[in-house]
């Protein structure tokens, strides 16, 4: 009778406890809920710029938004902030994840943009050229086209125009090898088109938009007021020299702080800014101008041009610091042999102003 009495016991007990304990792990294990405009969402769809407030529901019950905790597995498509809001950055996918006490519950995101361009491209009888980007780029980015496999085959020579084409330039041209050109256009903004022609009459290109920043219309009218100052008739000798004393009476000796433009944008920096300055005014009257570097253990960089088939050290920042007419237009031992460029050495500093072979220079031009 005991042994029935402990027995019965035993299983009033188990039922008591098991009617207590299952509905409340069950109702533990239970996953918030979020609601967008009063309607439970698993996934939602946003354009770029939106910002909507989630609503987290435990059951049936609103939870304060302050008391939830919100974390986004990417802040760049989708942030969320510590009131539960979220707002769409850029086009992407994102998971929006809401935490109250030991409860969770997750909300997919998806953001468009619904201003997107379609890639730019162009297509011929000879293959199809595209640029990712789109039609709308930006001065100073390194913008990528690819070429088809029909048009890899091709041989192609390449020209820019339109109202900035004279700043755009080939950076790498790989097509015959992985089929991708790559060119940058600075520091002017407008128009600008890029055509492929080949042996047998083909053409192939694209079209862009070249926006520009507030710091390159700076850089723009930097090399605006620089060439204002030239005179009819000048000789390219007269204008190196001319564009030396722009740069030095405008500049002093400084950090470059990793801004090749720094001498233009600050008027201070390092032998690397002196020579992208004069880079840019060189380039603008076609004189052939390069930038070179020693390989000695104390780097050093400054220009060489070409005047009439003859090459010539244009050190404007060793011009400006030192004060003395050896550092222009001479010859490698009248520049100085702490300085000697090395003929043989070679470094990609820049992708926009890559460091090039040097050339010997055996003579010395006065002025």
């Amino acid at each position: 009778m005991k042994q029935a009495i402990r027995k019965l016991s035993f299983m009033l007990m188990l039922t008591l406890f098991l009617t207590a304990f299952i509905p409340m792990s069950a109702h533990a294990a239970k996953a918030l809920s979020v609601a967008v405009n009063g309607e439970t969402v698993k996934k939602i769809t946003l354009n770029v710029g939106d910002k909507i407030p989630l609503t987290v529901l435990r059951g049936e019950k609103t939870l304060t938004p302050t008391k939830v905790k919100y974390a986004s597995s990417s802040k760049s498509i989708a942030k969320v902030t510590r009131k539960g809001y979220v707002k769409a950055k850029k086009a992407g996918k994102a998971t929006i994840t809401v935490r109250y006490k030991k409860r969770s519950g997750k909300l997919r995101v998806v953001v468009v943009d619904p201003n997107a361009k379609k890639a730019a491209s162009s297509s011929s009888g000879a293959g199809t050229i595209t640029c990712s980007k789109g039609s709308n780029i930006k001065v100073g980015e390194v913008i990528t086209l690819t070429l088809n496999k029909t048009a890899r085959a091709n041989d192609w020579t390449w020209e820019f125009s339109g109202t900035c084409a004279k700043d755009a330039r080939i950076l790498t041209d790989t097509y015959k090898k992985n089929g991708k050109i790559t060119f940058t256009v600075w520091p002017s903004g407008g128009t600008l088109s890029i055509a492929g022609k080949d042996l047998t009459g083909h053409t192939i290109g694209c079209s862009f938009n070249v926006k520009q920043s507030v710091k390159w219309k700076k850089r723009e009218q930097y090399r605006t007021d620089a060439l204002a100052g030239l005179t009819p008739g000048m000789s390219q000798k007269d204008m190196v020299v001319y564009f030396a004393d722009y740069i030095a009476d405008r500049a002093k000796y400084g950090s470059g702080n990793g801004n090749f433009f720094r001498v233009i944008d600050l008027g201070v920096g390092d032998c690397w800014c002196y020579s992208t300055a004069f880079k840019l005014l060189a380039d603008a009257v076609g004189i052939e101008t390069i930038i070179v570097k020693n390989s000695l253990s104390h780097s050093h960089y400054w220009n060489q041009v070409n005047l009439n088939g003859i090459w010539y050290n244009v050190d404007v920042q060793g011009y400006d610091t030192g004060k003395s007419h050896n550092w222009i237009l001479s010859s490698d031992k009248k520049h100085g042999s702490r300085w000697l460029g090395d003929p043989n050495f070679y470094s990609q500093y820049s992708i926009h102003y890559p460091v090039s072979q040097a050339h010997a220079c055996s003579k010395t031009l006065s002025f």
